[in-house]
């Protein structure tokens, strides 16, 4: 089933992203913070496209989501404007640890230290 998504099930989309991280398979040893994928790419939809955001419910509950955005250059602007600085403060710093999970790639790009290093703009 098809269905726009509900305010309950946020938690499923991190998880669902989480579980199809590696290439499809589940992510779930490549990262210490089982959120942080969720934060980057799905729940800035549900805040900021709300109306736009659908799941895929199976038997066993989500089992995946559909987003979109109306305006790229719109969303991204109010993703910068609104969303980044909540990323920033939920993530102060890049992780350094060893060996390097993948946490610090994504996070990284929340602080980003060059012009060159700027998250993906249409």
């Amino acid at each position: 089933t098809i269905r726009l998504w509900a305010p309950a099930e946020a938690g499923a989309w991190g998880r669902v992203g989480l579980k199809t991280a590696n290439g499809g398979a589940d992510g779930t040893d490549f990262y210490d913070d089982p959120r942080v994928l969720g934060h980057r790419w799905a729940l800035p939809y549900l805040a900021l496209e709300p109306e736009l955001a659908f799941v895929l419910e199976d038997s066993q509950g989500v089992c995946g989501y559909v987003l979109g955005a109306l305006d790229s250059k719109a969303f991204y602007a109010r993703f910068d404007s609104e969303w980044l600085p909540k990323l920033r403060k939920l993530y102060p710093t890049v992780p350094n640890v060893e060996p390097p999970k993948r946490d610090a790639d994504v996070i990284g790009d929340f602080h980003p230290q060059t012009p060159e290093h700027q998250l993906f703009r249409p």
